[in-house]
């Protein structure tokens, strides 16, 4: 079956959530991923977008957040703060960001490289992530991997992941307990968390991407769980969702910022 590693990122973030999940969605990927998980698995999926449009079925896919199509026949148009207030007390499972980098400890960087007042690259900006990524139960990252986007640490903290990975760094913080990243998927492979670290999973190796590649394209030692798993292609039935129903095709949505 030919499908695209954009394809396949946005299907490993849809089998994620669950039937009755609450998901907070940033702009891009995450909203498709949303949308596929709510015509497949997750049929009672409740999905909230970063300006305070909620909705219970999906729509004509989005180029942003607060569009004419997220609008129409939404269940309640609200706002940031609404949304927030949700997040807060503990309603929102997961919430779903891209970012421009990310690094070893999950912190996520949509703003800027180098100096703030004179940085050598702006980001288009970081939308609701850093909602998302305070006051989420969990939050899931989906962003293309190259070495400069996974620095050992971003220069500005648009979103926070684990800080510095020590141990109740979050909590001292002021952030909710129990929060944080849960998953990074990119269009190497599948990372999770071990002692707030990024760790690598499952790589997309029917895809033909080799483990070499997704160690040379971080800027750290990679942890790795002791044995690497492959990733699950997706079926056919999800590629024909994603292109006929839902109407994405690879690079038609942003795929960095909140």
């Amino acid at each position: 079956m030919n499908y695209t590693l954009s394809e396949q990122m946005v299907v490993v973030a849809a089998r994620l959530l669950q039937d009755g999940d609450a998901v907070y969605t940033g702009v891009g990927l995450p909203t498709v991923a949303a949308f596929l998980a709510k015509l497949t698995h997750a049929p009672n999926l409740t999905i909230i977008f970063e300006t305070g449009i909620i909705r219970t079925d999906p729509c004509l896919l989005p180029q942003g957040v607060d569009t004419l199509p997220s609008q129409t026949l939404a269940d309640k148009l609200s706002d940031a703060f609404y949304i927030n207030t949700l997040a807060e007390r503990g309603l929102v499972n997961l919430g779903f960001v891209g970012a421009g980098q990310l690094d070893r400890h999950g912190n996520i960087n949509s703003t800027c490289v180098g100096d703030y007042r004179q940085p050598r690259f702006r980001f288009p900006g970081g939308g609701g992530a850093c909602d998302i990524a305070s006051l989420c139960q969990n939050w899931v990252a989906i962003l293309r991997q190259k070495k400069i986007r996974f620095p050992e640490r971003v220069d500005f903290v648009t979103g926070p992941g684990y800080l510095d990975g020590s141990p109740g760094a979050r909590e001292r913080a002021g952030l909710p307990p129990g929060t944080g990243p849960k998953k990074v998927i990119t269009d190497l492979g599948v990372f999770g968390f071990v002692d707030g670290e990024l760790t690598l999973e499952t790589i997309h190796a029917r895809a033909g991407v080799r483990l070499e590649t997704v160690r040379e394209n971080v800027a750290w030692p990679l942890r790795e769980l002791p044995s690497v798993g492959e990733t699950l292609e997706p079926t056919g039935n999800e590629i024909d969702l994603l292109r006929n129903r839902i109407g994405y095709r690879s690079g038609s949505v942003t795929e960095s910022g909140g």
